[in-house]
């Protein structure tokens, strides 16, 4: 049976309302309780007008109409039936709201107890991988759920999301570096890996990176100083030997052609003992190269002191080196030397009694100087061993200088002038 109750008795004053404020209640809540009378008062408004409207229409309650004929109550009890199935669906649709909002938050309130239980482990995780302290959330009890808690936990996330990302890039970059320095050694089998790339790895195992990092960073410069050596030595010895090897060996002028300092470069076990047997063969090629100049230079320089000494050359005019430099010396200069032994071999011929009676005046002439050196020894007359005969030196001296000397020079000048009277156009002075 209906209840003769009007609809809005349900809400009337007598009813305990389950929003209604307690002596006990926290003051902090009474916003949200006020709140509470708010959601009452605007039910019991809404609920009026609902039978505001039914009545308008002349659905009325059963107990209007309980002395009435039968057709009219089954009338009325089909119009009363109309209101109740109202009612009703009025209140299924004020408890599915209520329910709804209560499923909602505690879902919220299962989020947040999610995101506390799963925050503060990867706080801890984050904090462990950057070699700090377990964290400890001092706002908020351990266990709590308290939506200070959640922000807390949040707020620490944020603070140590900026060093740990700098931290993941510093170690992407680590491991992007140690890769590249191993693939262009050749040790691909070292390259590193990370599982996962959202984890900073221990710091012990950072530092060995870094140190393989430096030790192959130091094996890879060395290896393009060794090999630019070796380039420079292969261009240098090409130049000397001559640079065929160029045309026969297209391998080679690609060593020649590339820059190994660039980073797509490989320097591998196996192209450096390529490289090198390249320097070891033309190295060979360059020092028989050297030896034989050596032994050509020899020659021509022997010759031509004898021609200088023969032709009585100034110091200062002579100005060919003793010794082959493979460095300065080519073979410009092999030719130099012979042009100059051809020059100095006619002169000789030209000019050679001239140049044998001034050979034997110099000869004297040192000797008499040597006379005169010994002489000026503090020891000279007081030692007279065989080496210091004083008497037979001062005869010998006295010979040069009275009959020697003088016979030689008159004798210069004879076969001197007699060589300008034959020789008109040579300018001998």
């Amino acid at each position: 049976m209906l209840s003769n109750t009007p609809l809005l008795t349900y809400f009337s004053g007598d009813m305990v309302s389950p929003f209604r404020i307690g002596s006990t209640v926290d003051p902090r809540r009474l916003s949200v309780n006020d709140s509470f009378h708010d959601v009452e008062n605007n039910i019991r408004r809404a609920v009026a007008r609902l039978n505001e409207l039914w009545d308008q229409v002349h659905m009325p309650e059963s107990s209007r109409y309980t002395q009435c004929s039968k057709e009219n109550w089954l009338f009325n009890l089909f119009v009363n039936f109309l209101r109740v199935t109202r009612v009703t669906t009025a209140f299924k649709h004020i408890s599915k709201l209520l329910c709804d909002m209560v499923a909602s938050e505690e879902d919220m309130v299962l989020a947040v107890a999610t995101d506390i239980e799963n925050g503060l482990p990867r706080i801890n995780k984050m904090r462990s991988q950057l070699g700090m302290e377990q964290w400890r959330n001092n706002v908020a009890p351990p266990g709590s759920i308290q939506l200070v808690s959640l922000k807390s936990i949040e707020e620490e996330i944020k603070n140590l999301r900026p060093l740990y990302e700098m931290r993941q890039k510093e170690q992407n970059d680590l491991i992007d570096q140690l890769n590249q320095i191993a693939v262009r050694l050749g040790f691909e089998e070292e390259t590193a890996i990370i599982e996962n790339e959202d984890e900073l790895l221990p710091i012990e195992r950072v530092r060995a990176l870094d140190a393989r990092r430096l030790e192959l960073e130091c094996m890879l410069q060395k290896r393009i100083q060794q090999v630019k050596s070796w380039k420079k030595d292969i261009e240098k010895y090409l130049l000397k030997v001559g640079g065929s090897g160029l045309e026969e060996d297209p391998n080679l002028r690609t060593v020649l052609q590339v820059d190994f300092e660039k980073e797509e470069i490989c320097l591998s076990e196996a192209m450096m003992n390529t490289i090198e047997e390249y320097h070891d063969r033309f190295h060979e090629m360059y020092r028989e190269h050297v030896q034989e100049n050596e032994f050509r230079w020899l020659e021509l320089y022997t010759k031509l002191s004898e021609l200088w000494e023969a032709c009585h050359i100034a110091d200062i005019e002579r100005v060919i080196p003793s010794c082959y430099d493979p460095d300065k010396h080519s073979e410009k200069d092999f030719l130099r030397i012979s042009t100059e032994i051809t020059r100095l071999e006619s002169l000789y011929a030209a000019r050679k009694e001239v140049f044998e009676v001034l050979t034997t005046w110099k000869e004297k002439w040192a000797e008499k100087i040597a006379l005169e050196e010994k002489r000026k020894n503090a020891d000279y007359f007081q030692n007279r061993g065989r080496e210091n005969n004083v008497f037979l030196d001062a005869k010998i001296e006295r010979t040069l200088n009275e009959y020697t000397l003088p016979k030689l020079m008159k004798k210069l000048i004879v076969v001197y002038e007699s060589h300008r009277q034959s020789h008109p156009d040579d300018n001998f002075k």
